[in-house]
């Protein structure tokens, strides 16, 4: 009896001292502390087609070792990536953010699964992953004055008018816009327009278009969908035509009227008699009023001869701008004289033999 209580003695004291290593042991072991947060600070929840809108991230990293950031996006469809070169930023509060843009193709869209992993020295430490979500994209029902531009701001900075022909003015209109697909603006029953310039920043826009409008219109509405306000904006301009004037063709070659000649001969002979009197005036010999004289009756002969007389080749496209977007307004049908007027960024503006003035290709010139 004596011997089976010192053996349960025994027992219970090495179960006790066990149990107590295995608590210290358990206490001593730390579960591994996260290095890496990601979230969503902007997201969209509505979303229309042919619109282009913003996810962004923030990231929060836990570590003292200095490492990279790497996102890489899966299984979205419905959109297009427009910044392909997407890299995290240092925020100033110590977080790093990361933008990504995109344009809706589709009503059916599937946001991207977003995976971020942490690397120091190359080696991967730490990732997070974020599955997309589907969104069903609406459609925006036209109006007849809608230009197809969806945007959370859209405004007309300027605008500069000019004669076009006797019928028609040509109108060049400065477009800012914030979050907007400006490459599908185009405005509703007006026959010759497009776009000289884009500059579109994801976040915010610039456009340089022409219209061609009636010579009599004095007023410009189009509309657009502000999406923050979710409805149709108006843009409305009032054209003043009195004030026409030739900034549009000095600007950006809009005029489809040749004045070159006949400035380049003015200022010509404006610097040669200047000079020529100069002279006169502090050697007193006739000899330079007669030059002067001369000067002008040369360049007013000038004015006279021709413009070089030149062919386009059969089937040459005729465009109203110098730029690759331009609208196409007429097709040589044979190889057919036309007058150039001047030369631009291998561009050559011509007038063709019905008084229509256009641009063609340098290469659509075959001489005489």
């Amino acid at each position: 009896m004596k011997v089976l209580r010192i053996v349960v003695f025994l027992f219970f004291t090495f179960s006790s001292v066990l149990t107590a290593t295995d608590t210290n042991d358990s206490s001593q072991k730390q579960p591994s502390e996260q290095a890496l947060f990601i979230s969503y600070d902007k997201t969209p929840s509505v979303l229309f087609k042919n619109e282009v809108f913003e996810i962004k991230l923030k990231a929060l990293v836990a570590s003292n070792e200095p490492g990279l950031l790497k996102t890489t996006l899966a299984n979205q469809s419905g959109i297009k990536l427009l910044n392909s070169n997407y890299k995290w930023k240092l925020e100033s509060d110590g977080s790093f953010a990361l933008s990504l843009y995109f344009k809706v193709l589709d009503q059916a869209v599937r946001l991207p699964d977003i995976q971020t992993v942490y690397s120091v020295n190359g080696a991967d430490k730490e990732s997070v992953s974020m599955q997309g979500q589907t969104i069903n994209a609406s459609s925006i029902e036209p109006t007849g004055k809608f230009c197809g531009v969806i945007a959370s701001s859209l405004s007309v900075n300027n605008y500069k008018i000019d004669r076009y022909d006797a019928q028609n003015n040509i109108l060049a209109l400065d477009i800012s816009a914030k979050y907007a697909n400006l490459e599908d603006f185009k405005l509703q029953n007006i026959g010759m327009q497009g776009v000289n310039s884009l500059k579109n920043g994801f976040v915010s826009g610039k456009m340089f278009y022409y219209l061609i409008i009636p010579a009599n219109q004095k007023n410009l509405e189009f509309e657009y969908f502000d999406k923050e306000k979710n409805s149709m904006q108006t843009v409305s301009i009032t054209l003043d035509l009195s004030k026409i004037e030739d900034k549009v063709s000095t600007q950006t070659d809009l005029q489809p009227k040749s004045s070159d000649k006949t400035l380049y001969v003015f200022l010509t002979v404006a610097v040669i008699a200047s000079i020529l009197y100069g002279i006169y005036y502090f050697k007193r010999e006739k000899i330079f009023l007669i030059l002067i004289l001369a000067t002008i009756i040369a360049g007013v002969v000038f004015l006279f001869i021709p413009n070089e007389q030149v062919k386009i080749k059969k089937d040459t496209i005729v465009y109203l701008l110098p730029t690759e977007n331009s609208t196409a307004f007429f097709q040589a049908t044979t190889d057919m004289p036309v007058e150039k007027l001047k030369t631009s960024e291998g561009y050559v503006k011509i007038k063709l033999q019905d008084g229509k003035i256009g641009w063609v290709k340098g290469e659509a010139i075959v001489g005489n």
